[in-house]
């Protein structure tokens, strides 16, 4: 069993994905899902009972390992571009790319849940918003470049690899 929780804990640090139960079975050579729950758990005991500063989290993905919210502010500063989820960046990059943008589209785009992505990207000062109507118009600030090191939002179009589904999605947008 501590070989396993180390093989697991292994992969969470290295994987840039939350890796799912059937991830973790394949690797672990497990069979059943209750023995990957099992492993899990264990490990995630494991690191709160000592004083560590990871601890695992189960996401909507799966499972990933993550600084313990009490050492990010010290250490946040080693890993640039880390402290927003997958789900934050690609809404945030469906903004930049089309700002000026209105709020109700990117909802319609990347549902519900970009509300949340929104609120986090406006408390950091990433993006800005303008009532306009009965939503917003949603824009990138100076912050957004500074963070990514940009000079321009053009450089950021320029630059930027967009995957397949989200040009179909952004020519969309500008259809409108």
């Amino acid at each position: 069993m501590e070989e396993k929780k180390a093989v697991l804990e292994s992969a969470l640090f290295v994987a840039d994905q939350p890796l799912d139960t059937d991830q973790i079975a394949d690797l672990l050579n497990l069979g059943s899902k209750g023995f990957v729950q099992q492993v899990v758990d264990d490990l995630k005991e494991d690191l709160e009972e000592d004083k560590h500063g990871l601890e695992i989290m189960e996401v909507e993905d799966g499972y990933r390992m993550q600084v313990k919210q009490d050492y990010v502010s010290q250490v946040k500063h080693l890993a640039p571009h880390q402290d927003l989820s997958d789900a934050t960046l690609r809404t945030l990059s469906l903004i930049a790319y089309n700002a000026p943008v209105k709020q109700s589209r990117i909802i319609e785009i990347r549902g519900n849940r970009a509300y949340r992505h929104i609120k986090e990207l406006e408390s950091r000062s990433l993006v800005s918003s303008k009532k306009d109507g009965r939503t917003k118009t949603l824009e990138v600030t100076d912050t957004f470049l500074d963070y990514f090191g940009l000079e321009s939002l053009d450089e950021f179009r320029r630059n930027v690899e967009v995957e397949e589904e989200d040009i179909k999605e952004s020519e969309a947008m500008q259809e409108e």
